[in-house]
């Protein structure tokens, strides 16, 4: 069985973000296979918050590795350009091919200003 892990995304404005989660088991550290899942990710200023600062799914800036347990965040320079928040709360969910919501990981965000524009 994994439990939701809590980590701190610190991520440069203005640069293009990459963050690799790995899914394991928190028992016995054995990967766990996810293929034929999705994910989805969203930041919020917090988490009673109804605006969503970034929104993303496996349609959009998230990969999911299948047989390797791993799901990729790569957030174009593009947006991180453009976000004028500095904290905040996320969480990233996988969805298995059934329809079942697993909360992989949350935590805060911290954005680093950009000074070279």
């Amino acid at each position: 069985m994994a439990e939701t892990q809590k980590e701190k995304l610190k991520i440069p404005q203005g640069e293009t973000y990459r963050h690799t989660f790995h899914y394991r088991d928190s028992v016995t550290g054995a990967i766990i296979d996810l293929t034929g899942y999705t994910a989805r990710m969203q930041i919020r200023a917090s988490v009673e918050s109804a605006t969503k600062l970034y929104d993303s799914t496996t349609l959009g800036d998230i990969t999911v590795s299948g047989s390797f347990g791993d799901v990729l965040l790569e957030i174009p320079a593009a947006v991180t350009t453009a976000w004028t928040f500095r904290n905040a709360v996320y969480d990233l969910e996988i969805i298995d091919g059934s329809g079942k919501v697993t909360r992989l990981v949350q935590g805060t965000v911290i954005v680093s200003p950009e000074v070279t524009r």
